[in-house]
């Protein structure tokens, strides 16, 4: 599998983003694709199982994946990042209405593609193996005015050397869940806590988590306190996050993705995010949830409490509450997460979501299985 092919790669080795959260290809698998600097093309990822003679004897690097194009091209190994996954229907790829054999060749994409969609087997890889199709984004996207504070800039210390450029809690902003800006800081090139915004994410995928849905594990081990992933999402206040769970619940839905920066202000990863949209509640948990200040705006963090071994899953502690007006409480939801020190539920609410404490849990709106599953809630 792609995961297999990864780990065949050198440690010093960049890596993209979809690689990086575990986001990657499956077989069988539609997708956009180029070679080299020729335009992207509908492809499908070849099952290793089926490919033509051809493709089997081409040499290949480990990290090249079998495409079949749509239309008269020949299929080809091809490098991870010139494929694109979870963008179907972007118009963006395929507007070019005059280039008969490229509409020919997205036609066909698109008769696969439904047939894929009306197949329940078959319809999770459109997402990436994920539990529901998602857009993929790697910043918050507002729909309310974007809280900021440029007015008060906070400077550290720090020197600019390699062994004390803001890499521990003696650097007054990592110590106070601020980030530096590379503009000001005095460590310069050296700073390390410029996290959220170099994206220095931890090594996670997805996976089927048996009766809980879909989780995330890591991918290799995890030291106590390092930045797992920024939680990201559409920011909206309460009374739209209010009006958008009373929606969900009239649709009969059963996945919420809320969790809350404030009391007016959360973030909802339904319909846009990253992995962190399917970690899992425990309450037990091995990371946390962390607001950070970020140039001035706020930011949700998600964090390692303890060591996190290469395949275990990551937890945290999350306050489940179904709202359908602000200050409505409908219910609490039955706990599966299976720890000795289960409390029953998803546990009570708390005022925000903690700068960096260890014990209080998640503050919002925030429970998810699988879709279309029968099993009970987590």
């Amino acid at each position: 599998n792609m995961r297999q092919l990864l780990d065949k790669l050198p440690d010093n080795r960049w890596y993209c983003g979809d690689c990086v959260s575990g986001d990657m290809p499956y077989e069988g698998q539609i997708v956009w694709a180029k070679q080299g600097s020729s335009r992207y093309w509908p492809a499908m990822i070849g099952f290793s199982d089926k490919l033509p003679p051809s493709l089997q004897k081409a040499d290949h690097k480990p990290y090249e994946v079998p495409l079949m194009w749509f239309g008269e091209t020949p299929p080809l190994w091809s490098w991870l990042s010139n494929v694109v996954i979870g963008r179907h229907h972007n118009t963006g790829y395929r507007d070019d209405k005059k280039d008969l054999k490229f509409a020919r060749a997205v036609k066909l994409a698109e008769e696969a593609l439904a047939q894929m969609e009306a197949n329940p087997l078959q319809s999770t890889l459109l997402s990436g193996g994920g539990p529901s199709p998602y857009t993929k984004i790697s910043n918050n996207v507002y729909r309310i005015a974007r809280p900021r504070d440029t007015e008060h800039v906070s400077i550290c210390n720090c020197s600019p050397t390699r062994t004390s450029g803001c890499a521990t809690d003696d650097c007054i902003n990592r110590a106070t869940c601020v980030e530096c800006d590379p503009k000001t800081c005095p460590a310069k090139q050296y700073c390390e806590n410029l996290r959220f915004q170099l994206r220095k994410y931890a090594g996670m995928e997805l996976f089927d988590a048996g009766p809980r849905g879909w989780g995330v594990r890591a991918t290799e081990n995890i030291e106590a306190g390092t930045f797992l992933m920024e939680y990201v999402g559409e920011v909206i206040d309460r009374e739209e996050c209010a009006n958008r769970t009373a929606q969900a619940r009239k649709q009969g839905k059963t996945e919420w993705y809320t969790l809350a920066v404030s009391d007016e202000i959360f973030i909802d990863s339904r319909n846009k995010g990253n992995i962190t949209r399917f970690i899992n509640h425990s309450c037990e948990p091995n990371a946390e949830v962390q607001r950070w200040s970020v140039r001035g705006e706020p930011r949700v963090g998600v964090f390692a409490k303890v060591s996190i071994p290469v395949g275990q899953e990551i937890t945290y502690a999350y306050n489940f509450t179904c709202m359908s007006a602000p200050d409505e409480v409908i219910s609490m939801s039955k706990c599966y997460c299976g720890s000795r020190l289960c409390s029953g539920n998803l546990g009570r609410r708390s005022s925000s979501v903690p700068r960096r404490t260890p014990s209080p849990p998640l503050d919002g709106v925030r429970r998810k299985r699988r879709a279309d599953s029968k099993a009970e809630p987590k």
